[in-house]
């Protein structure tokens, strides 16, 4: 099981509802486009195939972009404009 943080900034509300309804059925919501999770890997993963499926980001749109915290060091995954 790993912490994650993911953060989004999107443009479109339709979109960003979107995102913020999947979101919140994984984990805890932080502040306005925070989340935390302790999710395993694969759940992850899946969490992360969704919201590709769910919305299509590009550099005009917006971003999404998730902290994976190990004890020794991150991960870091991002979607969308940097």
């Amino acid at each position: 099981m790993l912490l994650y943080i993911v953060v989004y900034d999107i443009r479109v509300d339709k979109r960003r509802q979107k995102v913020h309804d999947l979101l919140k059925g994984y984990g805890k919501w932080g502040q306005y486009s925070t989340f935390e999770y302790v999710l395993s890997t694969a759940r992850f993963t899946r969490l992360w195939r969704r919201l590709r499926k769910l919305i299509n980001l590009d550099a005009a749109s917006g971003f999404i972009r998730c902290r994976a915290i190990l004890w020794d060091r991150w991960r870091f995954w991002v979607w969308g404009r940097r």
